[in-house]
């Protein structure tokens, strides 16, 4: 069976697509590329309907995935990913300061990508059949119930489990707790391995490779594929599985605060709402996330298994709240940037609906964060006095009592244990 994309000035008429089998096929053009600089779309096909993919490339013969590379490196672009005017478009949910308004608010709050505004680089041709981000991209714009009812169903289990463990025993749950804690530490450190080499050294968008402007600004395509790509969609739906802390707290009658509860939540909602988005500041904020959780659940686990390992994980409690900290400020510094470039005129793939939620979300994560840092770490709450040198890592392992093995201590408001 064959299918092809009807003729446009998006791609030349010649250009078909086989079925694979597969959910979605690519062939690439047999003809030869066009012009230097001139823009070019791969036909796609889902189901019975076929559809302009835009690359940012020129066209390639489909002779072998090496020829595509070495005709990519014929012709390098210093930022290939900013070139394409045609996903520098509101039909892309492409906005600047001139051209956004109340429709592209509204429609910024539940954004759905066209796969016509997806790109394919040659360099992702191997990643995109390891992971198709687009797809899961797609599917998340697509069924946004499932954060609503989750954030919905988590309010109530607040609420509603609180209520029900009032009058009866805590459980304590210990075994479950290390290996819960320790399962998500191992998980962040694969994520670690699979996001930092893109977000550090990447062809396209690393920070050490290429600069900060486009780390920050550069098209999701950037991460969205491959191992990266795979990680950074991990990184979204394990913002579900991350609620279970809180049930571990109830369950375990221990303070489930502002800080932990708003925290879990904005989260998801946000992250949700930046993968629909396909904004280009995502591996940062998956790779900053990864490093902070694959120590701190490390550092949790290690509270649990004993009185040497309490002793140990002290040590570096101090550590744990600064990360934190320093995860809040490159958050905030990162998203204020993508809308300096935006002011500035400069192509940024960053919208803007969704940075102004996440300043907001970093701000006040930053002031609640800072204010248990104080808190903890250098005044304390009656007489406004340093805390002693000797008490700081003290304070941290008592919080970590309260957060997860089910015991209050001393500060049963400095519940750390916030993603």
């Amino acid at each position: 069976m064959r299918r092809r994309c009807l003729t446009s000035s998006r791609g030349p008429s010649s250009e078909w697509l086989k079925t694979t089998g597969s959910r979605h096929s690519i062939i690439w053009s047999r003809d030869a590329r066009l012009p230097k600089g001139q823009t070019s779309s791969t036909c796609v096909c889902e189901g019975v309907s076929c559809v302009w993919r835009v690359n940012v490339h020129t066209w390639y013969r489909s002779s072998s995935v090496a020829s595509a590379k070495k005709m990519d490196k014929a012709s390098p672009e210093p930022f290939p990913l900013y070139s394409n005017k045609a996903l520098q478009t509101t039909e892309c949910l492409y906005y600047t300061f001139d051209s956004i308004n109340q429709d592209a608010f509204v429609q910024g709050l539940t954004p759905h990508y066209p796969i016509k505004c997806d790109v394919l680089p040659p360099q992702n041709i191997e990643e995109a059949q390891i992971f198709d981000g687009y797809w899961w991209t797609r599917w998340t714009s697509e069924h946004w119930e499932v954060a609503l009812v989750a954030g919905a169903f988590y309010l109530v289990m607040i609420v509603g489990l609180k209520s029900y463990m009032a009058k009866r025993e805590k459980f304590r749950l210990q075994n479950w707790v290390i290996c819960w804690n320790f399962f998500l530490s191992i998980f962040s450190l694969a994520g670690c391995i699979a996001c930092w080499p893109k977000f550090l050294v990447g062809s396209d968008a690393g920070l050490l490779s290429r600069g900060w402007y486009p780390s920050v600004c550069a098209h999701a395509t950037s991460y969205g594929y491959g191992y990266s790509g795979l990680f950074v969609c991990l990184f979204i739906y394990s913002k579900l599985a991350e609620l279970v802390d809180t049930f571990f707290l109830l369950v375990r009658k221990s303070p489930v605060i502002l800080l932990h509860w708003y925290h879990h939540l904005s989260v998801l909602l946000y992250c949700w709402h930046a993968y629909s988005a396909r904004i280009g500041t995502g591996l940062w904020f998956a790779s900053m996330n990864y490093g902070v959780h694959s120590i701190m659940y490390f550092y949790f686990g290690l509270t649990q298994t004993g009185e040497r390992g309490r002793k140990f994980a002290k040590k570096f409690a101090m550590l744990i709240t600064t990360l934190q900290l320093t995860q809040m400020v490159f958050g905030i510094a990162v998203t204020v940037s993508s809308v300096i470039y935006h002011a500035q005129g400069r192509v940024c793939y960053v919208s803007l609906v969704n940075s102004g939620f996440g300043l907001a979300m970093y701000v006040s994560y930053f002031f609640l964060f800072l204010q248990l840092f104080l808190e903890n770490y250098v005044f304390n709450k009656k007489g406004g006095k340093p805390v002693k040198a000797k008490a700081e890592s003290d304070t941290l392992a008592s919080a970590a009592d309260a957060t997860i093995k089910g015991r209050v201590e001393s500060t049963p408001k400095s519940d750390l244990k916030a993603k």
